[in-house]
């Protein structure tokens, strides 16, 4: 579901108008950071305790190395093509391709639950 609103800044260099092109923006931010605690949740249940704290360090350390290099290679695109379209594609592109990589990496966390549910209906 979350990979069709990525879809949606691709979308953005399609429309004619400032007003479709900022609701396009603002629909698909919106969808975008409601996954944000479900990949904070992913690296509690996925990350042993102790290195929580590592592992969001590193994270926070590649999504500000983006944001450092997103704006300069933005910039070159607009200089050397005169128009966003690229970035804008770049940016679904990506985006498309993080959620893509949750779908298909990311798996259920086997719980004691789910195991002595298991085990109940075996027995």
């Amino acid at each position: 579901m979350f990979v069709s609103f990525n879809l949606l800044i691709g979308f953005v260099v399609l429309v004619d108008t400032a007003a479709a092109a900022v609701a396009l923006m603002a629909i698909a931010v919106f969808f975008l950071y409601l996954t944000a605690m479900i990949y904070w949740a992913i690296i509690q249940d996925t990350v042993p305790r102790n290195n929580v704290g590592t592992a969001g360090g590193f994270i926070h350390l590649i999504s500000n190395i983006s944001g450092i290099i997103a704006p300069t290679v933005t910039g070159y695109f607009i200089e050397s093509t005169g128009t966003f379209n690229i970035a804008f594609f770049l940016a679904a592109s990506l985006a498309i391709l993080g959620s893509l990589a949750v779908v298909f990496f990311v798996k259920p966390i086997k719980t004691e639950i789910d195991a002595v549910n298991t085990n109940t209906f075996h027995n």
